[in-house]
């Protein structure tokens, strides 16, 4: 692990994040000075740590390095597009998927995971007593947050976060906004990053899949959604031979404004700070790549390589919706999933968010997001209104 990790980066943010408050000889909140203080201090701890349970691996596990990651399952687009009911509709069929929940995210190597999991069954056995604390806790301290994005340490979740380990995902943005630092990671990975770097990022994430292949996804497919990852889809495609990758599209209309909410209430949270001019118009600029470098790069592949949705598909029927994929791909629905999927579909109906937001917040019209974005209305016959 240790040689994946972007010292020079780690060592940028650091200078920046102290430097800019004292340039401008402004005071940092006492709340943000003690994050900084924390994070700083624990950090490299937490990457020594996980560094020497990564080299027990070897160890103990050496067979995770010859394991072959047969046909993986990337799941790409804009963020706030659907992705993430995607993923945990797809996650439903554990016969056929595995995945990353929260905990593993954290905690890396096979070791650990086995250990943690030796706890959680424990904890099971005798009355569940530390789940239900955790539970308790989440709905304490994410509450407002999961109004609009659900997180917890037992769901599935975004494995672009296991960048964080090696200090190379665009997620830092979030607890350092020092977007020309992070912007290439955000912005287009695929063209701007260089080789080496693109290298050192995607061999450390396949490592990662190897060790959670070993621990609970022999003989199943492996299924990820990161919209980061939107600007990755040639490293995928590159170092995930026969991988599928599905892209999902929502109309600009609801994906901009609940974009920008997300990040503002993001970094309210995380920074105690407002999205300044800079970052608005490089989050414009990613919404719009999100947009239109996936569509050109997949032309070029085989078409069962690929399958673009849209999210009006997916709330219409989740059945057919994940029944068309199946069949694009060639999958089998066994009874089970196919029973869940019917239950689900019934129940959707239903589902309302409770993440409110408008153009009117970002002092945006109907209009000039049509105006930006024709050729993707166009081309998906989103409304335009």
């Amino acid at each position: 692990m240790l040689t994946y990790f972007d010292y020079r980066t780690f060592y940028r943010v650091f200078i920046k994040t102290f430097s800019s408050h004292i340039n401008h000889k402004s005071r940092l909140p006492p709340r943000r000075l003690a994050f900084l203080f924390m994070f700083f201090l624990i950090f490299p701890i937490t990457l020594i740590f996980n560094a020497i349970f990564f080299k027990l691996d070897d160890i103990f596990f050496p067979k995770y390095k010859d394991i072959e990651i047969d046909q993986p399952v990337f799941i790409v687009g804009n963020p706030r597009s659907g992705t993430t009911y995607l993923h945990r509709l797809l996650s439903l069929d554990e016969n056929r998927f595995f995945n990353f929940k929260t905990w593993e995210i954290i905690f890396p190597a096979i070791i650990q995971k086995k250990f943690i999991s030796l706890l959680i069954r424990l904890d099971a056995m005798t009355g569940s007593h530390i789940y239900r604390l955790i539970i308790k806790l989440e709905k304490r301290f994410f509450q407002d947050f999961n109004r609009m994005h659900p997180i917890g340490l037992m769901l599935p979740e975004e494995c672009e976060f296991l960048l964080v380990h090696i200090f190379s995902a665009y997620n830092l943005l979030f607890l350092f906004p020092h977007i020309e630092v992070f912007e290439n990671y955000l912005l287009n990975f695929d063209e701007s990053v260089s080789a080496d770097n693109k290298k050192r990022i995607m061999l450390f994430y396949r490592e990662c899949i190897k060790r959670q292949t070993y621990f609970r996804g022999i003989n199943k497919q492996f299924l990820a959604k990161n919209p980061g990852f939107t600007c990755k889809i040639d490293s995928l495609l590159q170092f995930f031979p026969g991988c599928r990758i599905i892209y999902i599209t929502r109309s600009p209309l609801q994906v901009v404004p609940s974009v920008l909410s997300l990040i503002t209430a993001i970094f309210k949270k995380t920074t105690d700070s407002a999205l300044d001019d800079d970052l608005i118009k490089k989050t414009y600029l990613m919404i719009k790549n999100y947009y239109q470098y996936p569509l050109k790069r997949l032309q070029s592949e085989a078409s069962n390589a690929y399958s673009i949705v849209t999210y009006n598909q997916l709330v219409a029927s989740s059945y057919q919706f994940i029944l068309s994929i199946y069949n694009h791909f060639g999958y089998n629905l066994d009874a089970a999933y196919e029973t869940d999927l019917c239950i689900i579909d019934k129940n959707s109906k239903s589902y309302f968010s409770n993440h409110v937001y408008s153009l009117g917040q970002f002092n945006l019209t109907s209009d000039q997001i049509y105006s930006e974005y024709k050729d993707v209305f166009d081309r998906f016959d989103f409304e335009k209104t």
